[in-house]
């Protein structure tokens, strides 16, 4: 693991090619993000980035306790979806957010991307 901050740790744990309809190939990289203490308030999870670039191809985390301030969400986790236009740009195209909540027991989907 690799420091990012004095309170995050980071690796990188996979790549992976896009290949494009025009013939051009995407190399992405997935880091692997954790707080360096399990009581911070941080995000736990992976962004997935354009190696050429470093944008953001996707990412997926979920949020510590810490990072949590309403005591009635159990987990909060989010995964953002972003989709290569005219071949320069990373725009959003799916996201999705999930919520646990203590008294319901189940998993709320909220998609944003409607």
């Amino acid at each position: 693991m690799r420091c990012v901050g004095p309170k995050a740790a980071r690796a990188l744990v996979d790549s992976l090619a896009l290949s494009l309809p025009n013939g051009r190939r995407v190399e992405v990289y997935e880091l692997l993000l954790r707080p360096r203490a399990d009581d911070a308030p941080a995000m736990v999870g992976s962004p997935y980035l354009a190696r050429e670039t470093g944008d953001v191809v996707r990412l997926a985390v979920t949020f510590t306790r810490a990072a949590v301030l309403d005591a009635r969400i159990e987990r909060l986790s989010l995964v953002l979806e972003n989709l290569l236009v005219e071949g320069r740009y990373w725009l959003p195209f799916r996201q999705q957010l999930e919520v646990v909540r203590k008294e319901i027991g189940g998993p709320e989907y909220v998609d944003l991307a409607d």
